[in-house]
């Protein structure tokens, strides 16, 4: 109990000291009673309120005095000076007393105290375990901040599993779940619940294996593990059962975990029956050992057959089957095919000219994938290449040349750099020695000078005198600077040649004349006749020349299909322009004459000089020699240029056509290791037509080429493009910019190749680490080795796109061993691929650019496995993508093409003068591959 005194009531006790200290007299008691007030008489928590207390007398008034206060309970409350403040609610009685007066209040004051605002709830829950489905009760404890009960309103919440009704909850699924209560309208600390949910009884078990597949292979390992679970589906753990598996196909890994291998295929049924009490519970788990898909058996077409047809459809015939599973799926070239019930199809495929691949897919219900990618080669028309030879297998116009003006005559005449025809010409007429073709002509000519009789009566004299010139050419004698134009017709070639360029004489002449003098003076008489002889000898030199010395000629070149090879010069017309003989000069002549005859008169022989104009005219005497010199000349240039023509025309251009024509034999390299015995290749051209046109000369060549067969296979032969299934033509137009065209037949080419394969000469090992540079060129294909071999041959296909070339690679088995990607790699597969290839050229020759990727798949047979990669995946589905990106813009060669060694076939030509095809380009036409260069 605490006491509490008042000021004033001390005063008033005081007072009454004083009083009764004064003498005066009170009647009566001083102090009746005390009386107890609280003010409010109901309160919070927390709340304060005010106690005071009053002394009375029995006349009710107020006595003045110290007092005190208690309260009962004496717990959950605090007080300073008149204040009371309770923070637990209930009622409390509050007495005042005066220990002066020794009085006290019995009944006292009653003050009320109710709970304050609410701080706190706390989630309680009836049953903090529960079975799945089991209802619990929530009472939900609100507080206030002294931790008094307060009646409010609350709601109940949880996860979305906790089913919540009203204050009960509940869930369907085993787990652990938080419960919360909340206060309505107030923002108070929540003290959540924790309610767990338990399994019920076991219902049932499953046998469960790890890993789950549909089908497994040999050597898989496998983990089989059980699962019971109640009858809502959750799941109980820790329950011991008994397993069951077969005695035969599958082994112990590790008793302990259950780990089992498969050693052979099959269909294998294990079990799990529960431990007591649970006995009754039991499940089976079938495993498919199947590691292999469907049988895909397509009897039609075999797998590398070469069809002949017309562009029919060709049906596709076969089966598909599986040993263990259904099949689930069945594809042919994309399409979706529908089975028999035997497993059995037979559906129709358009063909396309060449190669046709059909890919077909298979996947069992275990999901098993086959892949099946057989080719077949489809044209109309093939050459067998059966007890042949390259004769025999030859192609009529498998080749063209084509000679265009600018191979005749460029217009550029360089004769250190012989590029044409025309050049050539000028270079071997240039060289002619004109003395040595002047050798023959005789000069000789005798002009007389008097020859007259004098009758002198008894003596008659004769006066004779003539002079006889000889003409020969000596040094310096030449022809002047050649210039050669030569123009393609119709029919042949024509030719314009002249000597002599306006700056330098066609004709230099330089001519020794030998003048004799020779008299004779003669008479007769009666006594007899005599004569007297007188002579004289000169050398004397003059010349002669021309402005040009012009030839025209036509040379026809023709041969028609079948026939024999004709070059004739038909025309040749040589003119010498402006020929004149230079002025002689007069000389003196030293006349001898012989007198002897009169000696008798003392005359002997006489010597004097005697000019030669004084004896005959110069004019005359140049005329005497211009006209024979002319009339000889012209001939015996025609004899001996004429002949330089013909032979230009008979030896040089002949023997440059008849060069086309060979049956040669060579032995290919060993490029894909070596072979039992070499590999020879046979090449037999020949020349089968000559055209000329006002553009130039075409030239067809049969081409054929075959090696001893060498396979094992029998195809119809070499494909022929025959129209491409649609009729279309062989033809090509050449545009005669350049100077040489070669347009090559794809149908040549296709047997030359097929010539290749039959001899099995592209069988073998391949090293494609190699080939790329060592290192992939960028794939990682270190030491990869391919053992190839091909069933069908390469077909160059340019039927497929107006625009492009194809090589197509048809059925390719492949034995693979060595790395790809870092991984060991050792398989066996079929590769059929597309490559669209383009050709180039530089300064070293022809190369092969591939442009695209068309196609690619891989039919894979067998391979090693790697755990940590699926080596199937990766080449049936991104060895096209590697390979394309690193195949792509590659470019192989150049393959330098041959020249033509002139020096072996014209004497007398510079050495080191060849013919060689330079700047080359190559383009498509119907048919042909169109190459196009310069004479370099």
């Amino acid at each position: 109990m605490k006491a509490f005194v008042g000021m004033g009531a001390a005063l008033a006790v005081a007072s009454g000291m004083l009083g009764a200290c004064s003498g005066s007299r009170v009647e009566g008691r001083v102090a009746d009673r005390v009386v107890t007030a609280v003010t409010p008489a109901t309160v919070a928590a927390g709340e304060t309120a005010s106690v005071s207390c009053t002394i009375l007398n029995e006349r009710g008034e107020t006595v003045e005095g110290e007092t005190t206060w208690r309260v009962e309970p004496d717990a959950g409350w605090t007080a300073k000076d008149e204040a009371l403040s309770p923070t637990v609610a209930g009622t409390y009685q509050v007495h005042c007393a005066s220990p002066y007066f020794a009085l006290e209040d019995a009944t006292g004051a009653t003050l009320t105290v109710t709970a304050g605002a609410p701080v706190k709830v706390t989630t309680v829950l009836d049953k903090p375990t529960v079975q799945v489905f089991e209802a619990t009760g929530v009472t939900c404890a609100v507080e206030d901040a002294w931790g008094n009960p307060v009646e409010a309103a609350t709601t109940v919440s949880g996860p979305d599993a906790l089913l919540v009704s009203g204050h009960t909850v509940k869930s369907e699924v085993i787990g652990s779940y938080e419960v919360a209560c909340a206060v309505t309208g107030a923002e108070v600390e929540v003290v959540p619940a924790t309610l767990e949910v338990t399994a019920g009884d076991p219902a049932e078990v499953e046998l469960l294996a790890k890993p789950a597949k549909l089908g497994y292979s040999v050597l898989d390992q496998v983990t089989l593990y059980w699962v019971v679970r109640d009858v809502y589906g959750n799941e109980i753990t820790g329950l011991p059962g008994t397993l069951t598996v077969p005695s035969a196909g599958m082994t112990v890994v590790d008793a302990a975990t259950n780990k089992y291998q498969f050693t052979d295929e099959g269909v294998f049924v294990t079990q799990v029956q529960l431990d007591p009490p649970y006995e009754l519970l039991h499940d089976s788990l079938t495993l498919v050992v199947d590691e292999s898909g469907p049988v895909i058996n397509l009897k039609w077409p075999e797998r590398g057959v070469t069809i002949q047809g017309d562009g029919s459809p060709v049906e596709l015939v076969g089966t598909v089957t599986d040993a263990f599973s259904d099949v689930a799926k069945f594809e042919l070239n994309g399409e979706v095919i529908t089975l028999g019930a035997d497993g059995t199809f037979k559906v129709p495929m358009l063909p396309v000219w060449g190669l046709n691949v059909i890919v077909a897919v298979a996947e069992d219900s275990r999901g098993n994938r086959t892949k099946l990618t057989p080719t077949y080669h489809y044209s109309k028309s093939y050459i067998s290449f059966v007890d042949q030879s390259a004769q025999g297998v030859k192609q009529d116009d498998g080749v063209q040349l084509l000679l265009g003006q600018k191979f005749l005559d460029d217009g550029v005449h360089d004769h250190s750099h012989i590029n044409d025809l025309a050049t050539l010409l000028e270079v071997l007429l240039g060289d002619l020695d004109i003395t040595q073709l002047t050798q023959g002509i005789a000069l000789d000519q005798t002009i007389p000078i008097i020859n007259q009789t004098i009758d002198l009566f008894v003596v008659q004299a004769t006066l004779k005198g003539h002079i006889k010139l000889s003409a020969a050419l000596v040094q310096p004698t030449g022809i002047g600077p050649t210039t050669v134009a030569i123009d393609s017709r119709t029919g042949g070639i024509d030719s314009s040649i002249a000597f002599g360029d306006g700056t330098a004489n066609g004709l230099d002449l330089t001519l020794q004349v030998q003048a004799a003098l020779v008299g004779e003076l003669g008479w007769s008489s009666i006594f007899g006749s005599n004569k007297v002889d007188a002579s004289a000898t000169a050398t004397l030199e003059t010349g002669a020349d021309a402005e040009e010395i012009s030839i025209l000629t036509k040379i026809d070149i023709h041969m028609p299909p079948g026939g024999t090879l004709a070059v004739d010069l038909k025309t040749f017309d040589l003119d010498l322009v402006g020929f004149e003989i230079h002025p002689i000069k007069d000389i003196e002549l030293l006349v001898t004459a012989d007198l002897s005859a009169f000696s008798w008169l003392g005359l002997g022989k006489y010597t004097f000089p005697v000019d030669l104009s004084a004896l005959v005219s110069l004019s005359d005497l140049a005329k005497g020699l211009l006209d024979p010199l002319t009339q000889q000349l012209l001939p015996l240039l025609t004899d001996l240029l004429q002949p330089i023509i013909e032979t230009f025309a008979d030896d040089l251009l002949e023997s440059l056509l008849l060069m086309l024509a060979f049956d040669t034999q060579f032995e290919l390299p060993q490029l894909l290791g070596p072979k039992p015995e070499p590999i020879l290749l046979d090449i037999y051209t020949d020349l089968t037509s000559v055209v000329f046109t006002d553009d130039g000369g075409t030239l067809g060549m049969s081409l054929g080429a075959y090696a001893e067969k060498g396979v094992e296979r029998d195809p119809h032969g070499a494909i022929q493009r025959d129209g491409c299934l649609l009729g279309l033509s062989d033809t090509f137009e050449y545009d005669w910019s350049r100077s040489v065209g070669i347009a090559g037949k794809t149908d040549a080419i296709n047997a030359a190749v097929f010539a290749v394969w039959w001899s099995s000469f592209l069988d073998g090992p391949l090293d494609l680490g190699a080939l790329t540079g060592g290192g992939g060129g960028g794939l990682p294909i270190d030491g990869l080795q391919l053992e190839l071999s091909w069933l069908l041959p390469p077909v160059v296909n340019d039927c497929s796109d107006a625009n492009a070339i194809e090589a197509q690679i048809g059925d390719l088995y492949a034995e693979i061993d060595g790395n790809i990607l870092g991984f060991p790699i050792q398989a066996t597969v079929f590769l059929d691929a597309a490559l669209s290839i383009s050709f180039l050229s530089d300064a070293g020759g022809l190369s092969v650019s591939v442009d695209e990727l068309v196609y690619l798949d891989v039919e894979v047979l067998s391979l090693t496995e790697i755990d940590f990669i699926d080596l199937r995946d990766l080449l049936e589905n991104s060895l096209g993508d590697l390979l394309g990106g690193f195949i792509v813009g590659q470019t192989f060669g150049p393959i330098e093409l041959p020249e033509i060694d002139l020096g072996a076939l014209v004497p007398g030509l510079p050495q080191g003068a060849v013919l060689k095809l330079g700047a080359l380009d190559i383009s498509k036409q119907e048919g042909y591959l169109v190459v196009g260069g310069d004479l370099e």
